[in-house]
């Protein structure tokens, strides 16, 4: 039996980044907000102060803030030709689950992508041709601009304290920082960072190489929180109209007349909760989002619904013993080549300590499919401790993602989730112009790593075929993506489904490609930017904007 709640002018799914800021922004102009999350309620103190956030074993290995995979998963294959096979535990990356999404574990790189990511399409064609870009690339433009989100970029930076070195300010070049950033209209809210020593290493061997070295954008914010106008209380939670419930999870929305209502499943006693919304329903969407948005689409057909997704290739395979990349007479354990920086690595005894935790092993079960593999006494798949410091020499900074037709997310008929639902399936491979960007980049980073003249060096592997099973970055995108016609795209230049006016997916799911840089810049950036659209143009006049 559903239970009818109070009617509400904005329904928010997932309260992440984007559920926070569009929570925020809209209550705050005086709509009437409720937020649905399907995990629990958490705030800054006590849930991620110290020491309690420290402990490894319960975050770092169990992934307490993560999607439980044994409620909902997504089940995997590389192509339409092979089974797929359901995650059972996480790995490649980490969907979000709870107040704070998939952003209580983001690391806080925060880029603005360049003009070429916004207009990727045209730039290739206008460069090279419009036979450059194979056929079975479907790359296309963003249906905005850089210049035109560019405020927005400046905004998500001030609300996430970004600290960096402008490289563009108003076309003018700027000394120190990123040479290729489109213009901005003012520097980084917060100085960049000081170098450390590993840092100025890696800056004198790329300046004597010709290259432009310049401090990566970080949020240089420890904790922060979006606050309302009453001092002390998160803007996402009771604010103006606002409101926020937990454990809600979001299976199914009505489209239309379709009888009775069923729309929420609280999961602790599984009763039917509908909540009525005047103007507009938002969708943080992330990768169990899609399941929703492609279980709704049986209802209303979308040919761009679930396609293009695409990830990023943070490493070449083969190197599975590598050897540590140091300068000559630095002690073991100071530092690796990771993308453009030099990083600082846990000491080994740290590493060797994790390591026989990790190698315990307890029983051998099946998998039920004839497969016999070890596991520890919690039932988890043995993990083999690591003969030697786990550091990689070369790991080539990732590059823009391609993606064909086949790649994609659909409704899997064989698998479902505990609500009975089918689970969200991928189907994703490296395509051959991954390889040979990643190729290319890694004999760059090769090159300056012999430049600064290490103790011992690994040669860069190869791109193998994209492993589910060890984490890469949560820097998953497409699925419903966006563009300047419904043929081509689920949802329109706001983020606006074309099918229903009152539904706006929000989120890296917009994405029609990846890119080299991470997502959360533009992701933060579109976040504003749509929330401006609904309070400018949609509350004004409902319906399909353009």
């Amino acid at each position: 039996m559903a239970t009818r709640l109070k009617e509400v002018d904005i329904v928010i799914v997932g309260l992440g980044w984007t559920g926070g800021i569009l929570a925020k922004e809209l209550s705050e102009a005086g709509m009437r907000v409720v937020a649905l999350e399907r995990g629990g309620m958490r705030a800054t103190n006590p849930d991620f102060a110290i020491p309690l956030i420290r402990d490894e074993l319960k975050y770092a290995v169990r992934n307490a803030l993560m999607q439980n995979p044994a409620r909902d998963t997504l089940t995997f294959r590389h192509s339409p030709s092979e089974r797929s096979l359901p995650m059972r535990q996480l790995g490649s990356f980490l969907p979000g689950e709870g107040l704070g999404g998939a952003g209580v574990h983001w690391n806080g790189v925060t880029w603005r992508w360049t003009g070429i990511d916004h207009a990727l399409r045209s730039h290739y064609e206008h460069r090279y041709g419009k036979a450059f870009i194979p056929s079975d690339m479907p790359v296309q433009d963003w249906p905005m601009t850089y210049a035109e989100l560019e405020p927005y970029y400046d905004r998500f930076e001030r609300t996430a304290g970004v600290s960096g070195k402008a490289g563009n300010v108003r076309g003018v070049k700027q000394d120190g920082g990123n040479f290729f950033e489109q213009p901005r209209d003012r520097e980084y809210p917060l100085p960049a960072l000081e170098n450390s020593y590993s840092q100025m290493l890696f800056r004198d061997a790329t300046l004597q190489a010709g290259y432009h070295p310049f401090p990566r954008p970080l949020r240089a914010l420890r904790a922060l929180r979006l606050r309302s106008q009453r001092e002390g209380e998160p803007a996402h939670h009771g604010h103006s109209e606002g409101d926020g419930a937990a454990h809600l999870r979001a299976s199914h929305a009505l489209v239309g007349d379709e009888g009775p209502p069923r729309l929420d499943e609280e999961e602790g006693d599984r009763r039917r909760l509908h909540r009525c919304c005047d103007g507009a329903g938002i969708r943080a969407a992330r990768v169990n989002r899609r399941a929703v948005r492609v279980r709704d689409q049986q209802r209303s057909p979308d040919a761009a619904v679930g396609h293009r997704h695409a990830v990023r290739s943070g490493r070449a395979e083969g190197n599975r013993r590598p050897e540590l990349l140091l300068p000559a007479g630095r002690r073991r354990g100071d530092a690796v080549l990771r993308g453009q920086d030099l990083q600082p690595v846990h000491g080994e005894r740290c590493v060797r300590r994790r390591a026989r935790r990790l190698s315990r092993q307890r029983s051998v079960r099946s998998d039920g499919d004839g497969r016999r593999r070890r596991r520890d006494d919690r039932g988890r798949p043995e993990q083999r401790a690591p003969d030697r410091l786990p550091a990689r020499a070369v790991r080539n900074a990732p590059m823009g993602r391609g993606v064909e037709e086949s790649h994609g997310d659909d409704l899997d008929p064989t698998y479902k989730n505990v609500f009975g639902q089918p689970l969200l399936r991928l189907t994703y491979n490296f395509l051959e112009n991954d390889r040979k960007v990643v190729g290319y980049v890694a004999q760059k980073a090769a090159e300056i790593a012999r430049s600064m003249k290490p103790a011992s060096m690994s040669n860069p592997g190869t791109l193998g075929d994209y492993n589910i099973v060890p984490y890469q970055s949560t820097h998953n995108t497409g699925g419903a993506i966006m563009g300047a016609s419904p043929k081509d795209s689920a949802v329109n230049r706001y983020l606006q489904s074309w099918d229903v006016p009152n539904v706006f997916v929000v989120g890296a799911s917009a994405f029609p490609h990846n890119s080299a840089y991470n997502p959360t810049g533009p992701v933060g950036a579109l976040a504003y930017w749509t929330a401006d659209a609904i309070k400018t143009k949609f509350r004004k006049r409902p319906g399909l904007l353009t």
